[in-house]
Formats: structure tokens, C-alpha cells, sequence
């Protein structure tokens, strides 16, 4: 099983709950941002607890599974030479918000955009980064990950649709 992450734009904010209040729309069709986010700035841009209605989405397959994607971060993470175990690791930088990932993760529109802009500016060095150690689709895999972020960079949010 694949797994997928889901990129939405056109968030539009909904008044009451879903259900009979809004006909026509199911779960697929839109975000609850959770009332307990382990990192709240991800979902910055975004009402706690809200329920968003959203234009279009796209998925994206990113990974085989989570070792998988774990093992492209981390790939990711070697570019910027980031590296959890430093006392600055928690401070923002590129990336960071990709490195501090939970299945739970909702990343909204502030989000989305910083990590598009992260995407675009260390394009150049993924680009030329050399190959081998089973990096032969490194640039690919980052050049999926910047479109999803691009995607709901506007107006939209990023999430992790399975595990």
C-alpha cells in the first residue's frame, strides 16, 4: 500500500457541522483541522477545530510506506545538513516542518507556502546532488513532494490521507 498525502486548495471555512447541515458533502469532500495539533504552527492560516470545504485536491503516492518516506527525508535532511540531535533542531529552517512529520499532520496554507519556497530555493543543489546509494530518484521524489506543496500553497493544506 502506497502512501498517499492529499494536497486541497480552495479552502473555504464551513459554519456548523457536516452532515444533514450540508448536503452533498461527505468526509472526502472536506478537512476538520484537529483541536490537538502536536505542532500548531503547521496548521497556521487555519481555525482550530474549524471545518474546511475545499475546491480541488490532488493525491500523492510518495512513498511504498513509511520507511520508505522516513528514508527520503532523511535523504532530504542530508541536503540542508540538518540534524535532529542538534540543540537548534526545533527552530525553523528548511524543511523543518517535513522533519518533525506525524501521521496526524495537517499542514496549512502558511505551511504549504514556506515549504514550497523551501523546495524552490534548494532546487538547484538536489538537482546536482550526485547519485548512488539508492538515490537515483532522490530529484523526482523532490520534485513530487514541491508539487503537492505548491499545489495548496495559496489557499489550501496538505495532509497524510494514508499510512
Amino acid at each position: 500500500m502506497s502512501l498517499l498525502f492529499v494536497s486541497c486548495r480552495g479552502l473555504k471555512k464551513l459554519d456548523g457541522a457536516v452532515g444533514d447541515d450540508f448536503p452533498g458533502l461527505t468526509e472526502r469532500d472536506v478537512l476538520e483541522i484537529p483541536v490537538e495539533s502536536e505542532w500548531p504552527r503547521f496548521i497556521e492560516g487555519l481555525e482550530v477545530g474549524a471545518v474546511y470545504q475545499f475546491a480541488e485536491d490532488c493525491y500523492y503516492s510518495v512513498a511504498h510506506n513509511i520507511y520508505q518516506f522516513s528514508d527520503r527525508i532523511d535523504k532530504l535532511a542530508d541536503l540542508v545538513r540538518y540534524d535532529y540531535r542538534r540543540s537548534d533542531a526545533g527552530e525553523p529552517g528548511p524543511f523543518r516542518e517535513l522533519f518533525q512529520f506525524s501521521g496526524f499532520t495537517v499542514y496549512g496554507p502558511v505551511a504549504c507556502a514556506k515549504l514550497a519556497a523551501d523546495f524552490a530555493i534548494w532546487e538547484p543543489l538536489a538537482k546536482a546532488r550526485p547519485l548512488g546509494n539508492g538515490d537515483e530518484s532522490f530529484y523526482e521524489n523532490y520534485e513530487l513532494l514541491r508539487e503537492m506543496f505548491e499545489f495548496a500553497a495559496e489557499d489550501g493544506a496538505v495532509w497524510a490521507a494514508s499510512m
